[in-house]
């Protein structure tokens, strides 16, 4: 029993010592020769914890803390593979913290045992990379199986001057199998060497593996000064939940070892660092392939990255058969520049990725200099995007995407970049010519199409790899505010000019000379490009007869608002406008309705949700409406009607914030409607209902916009459209009424989708 030593305190039973503190106390815990359990506090403090020769060590306790000077917890297995396994339990679920530094050696060595860290937080710290063991924070070897956390663990954080977590074989023999699996909420290790490094000292022997496994529900973070991840001669490496990586080396690997980072495919990645299959004759001289397995989903995930390889002279131990990435629902990789080296011992070449599979990610070529190759591309597709510096001689514009072998049924879709990848080159920035040329840059054996998006001016644009060019329509914001600038006067002409009935109801109904009426106006207008027009206007007016048998005059005043959407902006509409009017009105049921009209509209537009500006336009109209009401009963009638109006748009320039800008042509619509009302009118009460139908044909209506770089877009305004609608008038009092009307039109350029109006009117 000399070979047991603790202080203050211990009890003797059988072979099974049980230490209890009274007070805080710093304990040195040797089982080498015997079981230990301690219980501590949150005061305590152990320095020295060893089990081993087939013992169990067991310490439990809500804060558990180890610290001390070199190897302060280790657990040690002689005589393998024959011998009794040593076991070490730190901590149990109801642990709230477990604590383990040291300034030199290992906080945590497993030498082919069984080691279990259990605590809802763990942390490991190695403070200085002075000592031995490569600065480790914790190793475990052949033999040995380590568990740090479970899912009730909400941290495992593991800090080092060197590397944070190493499994290695026991004694150096080879297929050893040892295996270390970290479970947490959350894991964080942060190394100034190496992440982890697993290796197993072994090739060509089927199912011998070194794993190193970490699963998180919340996410893996790994910093490194050197290397993320190493995996040398068959180590395994595997990362489950959203996992961030950064280092000099994503991964460094080997001698047919396999790294699977995210193998659900539902994770976030971010990964920043190369990967190095590594060749390095004086150490090792094993082949470079490895089977490396990485998914990125998402538009979260991403990859940047160089690849390569260590040079040796026989060249068979540099080939990579098993380089694996997916890419998938706006995931993106980024290869950089391979630097070539022809050092025959080790050295940087470059290698091509072995599968890819693309679900909708993307390739990012980020330089001229950058080539990058591909062996098989499998998956629905995805994009390839081009850093593209036009300025430079042809050939030397973008980088190279080479594909040896695609499935028939996996294309590319290139995007053209600037320089620095900050933006897409749009049609105002490449030429189809351009495109053409720069599609040659996907090589081998695979579909590529560009695909240019619209500018400012010019419209949308695809390349197939036959060098067609596919027009996708004339560009949006020229047509969206040339049909907005367009739709200015006629909108005012469907809004302001309209028929009397709908602008006074039936005033028939009504003997009296003099009066004042009020009405509201609403409704929507669509038309292509996705555009969408909603009004709103409100209509005060006066009118008199200067003699009983004289013709009706009257003024009214109108404010109009309008809120406009279209495929690439937004525009809001304020319009005033002052009419004078005249409506005589025969005793055989004809009426003539002539108006005069002068308005102006204000529009601010917003194009891409930033670029802004406005135009003002003023506005004329003069229109003039016939009809005649023939009885066809005592109660049904039937009402003829014809109306011309002519509208003329004083043009305004529209430059947005951002520089770009659009010249209109001035607008002129001269617009013709017959049509008929069929109505019924109650001879006891005086209230009316209709139905109507009009065909409408537009005989001018022509527009143009010129844009900043010259490119015109012009809209034929010839139109034909019907409109049809019904009504009703109610007589309210001897010298009150409301009227209400609603309609929609069909078949034209721009249509009505709704359109209502309520008025009331009191004679005098």
């Amino acid at each position: 029993m000399s070979g047991f030593k603790l202080a203050p305190l211990s009890l003797i039973v059988g072979s099974l010592f049980v230490v209890n503190a009274v007070q805080a106390q710093d304990f040195t815990l040797d089982g080498s020769s015997a079981d230990v359990t301690q219980n501590v506090t949150a005061e305590d403090k152990i320095t020295s914890l060893n089990v081993s020769g087939g013992h169990t060590g067991t310490i439990t306790g809500e804060t558990i803390t180890i610290s001390g000077t070199g190897n302060v917890a280790n657990v040690t297995t002689a005589g393998h593979p024959t011998a009794t396994v040593s076991t070490l339990t730190i901590g149990t679920d109801q642990t709230k913290k477990v604590s383990i530094t040291t300034d030199k050696d290992w906080d945590l060595y497993n030498n082919g045992s069984s080691l279990t860290v259990l605590g809802e937080e763990i942390h490991l710290e190695r403070t200085s990379a002075d000592g031995a063991n490569y600065g480790e924070a914790f190793r475990t070897t052949g033999y040995g199986t380590t568990k740090v956390g479970n899912e009730k663990t909400k941290l495992v954080s593991i800090k080092s001057k060197g590397d944070c977590i190493a499994l290695l074989p026991y004694g150096g023999k080879s297929q050893t199998n040892g295996s270390v699996t970290v479970t947490a909420e959350e894991i964080r290790l942060e190394a100034g060497a190496n992440g982890i490094w697993a290796q197993n000292n072994s090739t060509g022997i089927e199912g011998a593996y070194a794993p190193v496994v970490l699963n998180a529900t919340k996410g893996i973070h790994i910093t490194a000064g050197s290397s993320a991840l190493v995996a040398m001669s068959q180590g395994r490496i595997e990362l489950n939940g959203n996992t961030y990586i950064k280092g000099e080396n994503a991964i460094l690997t080997r001698g047919e070892s396999i790294v699977t980072i995210n193998k659900s495919g539902k994770d976030i990645v971010q990964m920043e660092g190369d990967i190095n299959f590594n060749y390095d004759k004086p150490t090792s001289g094993t082949g470079v392939d490895a089977d490396v397995n990485i998914n990125l989903s998402g538009a979260d995930s991403y990859w940047v990255v160089t690849w390569g390889q260590g040079k040796p002279d026989d060249l068979a131990k540099l080939e990579v058969h098993d380089l694996t990435l997916s890419l998938s629902d706006g995931a993106q990789w980024t290869p950089t520049k391979i630097v070539e080296n022809d050092v025959v011992n080790n050295g940087t070449i470059y290698t091509n990725m072995n599968n890819l599979v693309l679900n909708g990610g993307a390739v990012n070529v980020t330089s001229p200099d950058v080539q990058v190759t591909v062996d098989n591309l499998t998956g629905d597709g995805g994009a390839v995007n081009l850093a593209t510096d036009l300025t430079a001689e042809e050939g030397q514009q973008a980088g190279t995407i080479t594909v040896t072998k695609a499935d028939e049924n996996t294309d590319l879709t290139v995007k053209l970049k600037n320089a620095d990848m900050t933006k897409d080159l749009t049609a105002d920035d490449v030429t189809p010519e351009q495109a053409a040329a720069l599609n040659k840059n996907v090589q081998g054996d695979v579909k590529s199409t560009v695909k240019v998006d619209e500018g400012m001016y010019n419209g949308a644009f695809d390349v197939t790899d036959a060098g067609s060019t596919i027009s996708r329509g004339p560009n949006s914001v020229m047509q969206s505010t040339l049909e907005l600038a367009a739709a200015t006067p006629l909108a005012l002409n469907r809004i302001l000019v309209n028929d009397v009935h709908k602008r006074m109801g039936d005033i028939r109904s009504m003997k009296t000379t003099s009066g004042v009426w009020a009405r509201y106006d609403g409704g929507k207008l669509s038309g292509d490009a996705d555009l969408e027009n909603d009004f709103h206007t409100i209509q005060v007016g006066v009118d008199t007869m200067p003699t009983a048998d004289a013709p009706r005059f009257g003024v009214a005043l109108a404010y109009t608002m309008g809120d406009a959407e279209y495929a690439r902006g937004e525009a809001d509409m304020d319009a005033f406008s002052l009419a004078a009017y005249g409506l005589w009105m025969g005793e055989a049921g004809q009426f003539v309705d002539v108006v005069a009209r002068l308005g102006k509209a204000s529009t601010d537009m917003t194009v891409d949700g930033s670029k802004k500006g406005s135009m003002d336009n003023i506005v004329t109209a003069l229109s003039g409406e016939f009809g005649w009401r023939f009885d066809l009963t005592k109660s049904f009638y039937l009402e003829p009607q014809v109306e011309l109006a002519y509208t003329h748009v004083d043009a305004d320039d529209l430059v947005l914030s951002d520089g770009s800008n659009y010249r209109f042509d001035d607008a002129d619509s001269l617009m013709g409607r017959a049509g008929f009302a069929l109505g019924f009118q109650c001879p006891e009460t005086g209230n009316s209902a209709y139905v109507r139908v009009s065909a409408v044909h537009e005989f001018m209506g022509d527009a143009g916009v010129t844009g900043g770089n010259g490119t015109v877009y012009e809209i034929d305004g010839k139109d034909t459209w019907v409109e049809y609608g019904l009504g009703a008038n109610f007589i309210l009092t001897n010298s009150t009424y409301l009227w209400a009307d609603v309609e929609r039109t069909s078949g034209g350029y721009l249509d009505e989708d709704w359109r209502a109006t309520v008025g009331v009117r009191y004679n005098f």
